[in-house]
């Protein structure tokens, strides 16, 4: 009979110390930036321990530096469903929301993190970038420049603020602000493709070609790229570059490259 009762023991036992050998296993894999190996070990983790929280919290996160967002999101909610108040998990599962472009879930996210902490400026920045997305620039304005008063010495709040400025009309603005975030980070491509934007639509466009070529040479390549610039060499009468820009673009959309072609360059 002792031996009977002693079993469930050991089973207890062994099932504990393989669960804290593979959290370990993982928080070490995590910390070395293998967050492949980190989810596979957490996940096991958490198997064996199905009410622990924190193995689905950092399981979640590992997936959410995998991209893997639809299992980051599952995680997050299964470790909410264990601490309904954790503001890390809502944030967390607001950030994949993002990047799967999903506005609308991200701010009910960050409105929940803020229901618990009010002054959190990683939601707050958040929100402005989601705001953003919904095309709403002048909440997004607002909030960036709350984030930029608490954190001045980060550049990418300044990057976002200047492509608020250029769609509310605020050239000079946007102007000021790309370039300071070039002065800062030079080999930011996107940078120099949206401070482009604004020259051509101040009708400077061969400031808005030495953007965009600067920001085509630092690997920002996309098809809104070679069209802009192209438009710019139409504005300046140079039609053979524009040309050899509208036929680039059929690396991306074959069908667009070819009727800008047939508009502009018979």
């Amino acid at each position: 009979m002792k031996l009977k009762a002693a079993i469930p023991f050991f089973i207890i036992l062994s099932c504990f110390i393989a669960c804290d050998s593979h959290r370990e296993r993982a928080s070490d894999y995590f910390e070395d930036g293998n967050y492949e190996l980190a989810a596979l070990h957490f996940e096991k983790a958490a198997r064996l321990a199905p009410n622990d929280w924190d193995l689905m919290y950092n399981l979640a996160r590992a997936e959410e530096e995998l991209e893997n967002y639809e299992s980051a999101i599952k995680w997050y909610t299964a470790c909410l469903g264990k601490r309904p108040k954790l503001k890390e998990a809502f944030l967390g599962r607001a950030r994949c929301y993002y990047a799967k472009e999903e506005p609308a879930s991200t701010i009910i996210d960050v409105k929940n993190v803020l229901s618990i902490d009010k002054n959190n400026i990683d939601a707050i920045y958040l929100r402005a970038k989601a705001n953003m997305a919904d095309n709403l620039y002048f909440d997004a304005f607002m909030d960036l420049n709350r984030v930029i008063h608490e954190r001045p010495d980060e550049i990418n709040p300044y990057y976002h603020r200047a492509i608020c400025r250029g769609n509310m009309g605020d050239r000079s603005g946007a102007l000021r602000d790309f370039n300071y975030v070039i002065g800062k980070k030079p080999d930011m491509g996107r940078a120099y493709f949206n401070r482009g934007i604004i020259y051509q639509r101040g009708f400077k466009n061969r400031k808005a070609i030495n953007d965009y070529t600067k920001a085509i040479d630092l690997d920002y390549e996309k098809e809104e790229v070679f069209v802009r610039r192209g438009f710019c060499y139409l504005n300046i009468n140079e039609t053979n570059n524009a040309c050899k820009d509208f036929r680039k673009v059929r690396r991306y959309d074959k069908e667009n490259s070819k009727r800008l072609l047939r508009e502009y360059c018979k």
